[in-house]
């Protein structure tokens, strides 16, 4: 028995615990193969490897989720953004279809769409409730929104609580905890930054933070580099934002997260 690893680590490693009647050998080490470029962050060689999740010439769900998830992180957003439609509209999993919605919220909030990228994380909650990482989406919702602090703070320490109140059982789920639990707690730096300006605070969570993704992969640190940034710049250490924007783009070079530090870096200056 064993499960599809769903986009972006840690939410790869989220999709493992859920159980599937069959999987192939071949399904498997295509899955194993998609898994090892994200790692380490060659997103190009994640979409080569996605076409390991056909199924002759049918489109699966789960070739149509990586494709989009990959097509993502390289900047191809139009593209990444009809594979993942496509994938979100197919019978699979509940807890699946929720990351599916989860990874085009965070495409539509890119564009600053974000009325639909709500109604992606409403979806994705009510689908998954119990996901503590969809709190996180938002709080960041609101915080690149640049409105109602008070909520961004509300659902990032909601985040945070309900992760820490749910003890991995496992060694890939501890794994997996961490690697949550460090997104969540720079995502709620970033929040307290702008919501309370508590320097304290943010030099406590984002020192976790790091703690926790270091030596995990390129996209949970990057992310956790990038939301450092942003909290630092919203308390005007504008040297020390630009640091932690330096860093998310010397790790991510290919992704997202690498491309928004290096935006925020020609902003700095």
């Amino acid at each position: 028995m064993s499960a599809l690893r769903s986009w972006f680590e840690p939410v790869w490693e989220n999709l493992v615990s859920l159980v599937y009647p069959s999987r192939s050998p071949a399904l498997l080490r295509a899955l194993e193969s998609v898994m090892e470029a994200h790692r380490r962050g060659d997103y190009a060689a994640e979409l080569e490897r996605a076409e390991g999740f056909r199924s002759g010439t049918e489109v699966t769900e789960q070739y149509c989720f990586f494709r989009g998830s990959a097509l993502l992180n390289l900047g191809r957003e139009e593209e990444a953004e009809r594979w993942l439609r496509r994938h979100v509209a197919m019978r699979m999993l509940q807890k699946e279809k929720a990351l599916g919605w989860a990874v085009l919220g965070d495409l539509l909030v890119q564009q600053r769409r974000f009325h639909e990228a709500m109604e992606c994380y409403q979806v994705c909650l009510q689908l998954w409730p119990e996901r503590p990482s969809s709190r996180r989406n938002l709080a960041e919702w609101y915080l690149r929104r640049g409105d109602h602090a008070d909520e961004a703070l509300k659902w990032a320490r909601e985040a945070v609580d309900r992760q820490r109140s749910t003890p991995p059982k496992s060694d890939a789920a501890r794994r997996v905890h961490r690697l949550n639990l460090g997104e969540e707690l720079a995502t709620l730096a970033w929040a307290i930054a702008v919501a309370t300006r508590d320097r304290g605070e943010v030099d406590r969570l984002i020192a976790e933070a790091e703690e926790l993704v270091h030596g995990g992969n390129v996209q949970s640190a990057a992310l956790v580099a990038c939301q450092a940034g942003r909290a630092y710049s919203a308390l005007g250490e504008i040297e020390r934002g630009a640091r932690h924007f330096e860093e998310a783009a010397g790790i991510d070079r290919q992704g997202r997260w690498g491309r928004e530090a290096r935006a925020m870096m020609v902003g700095v200056r």
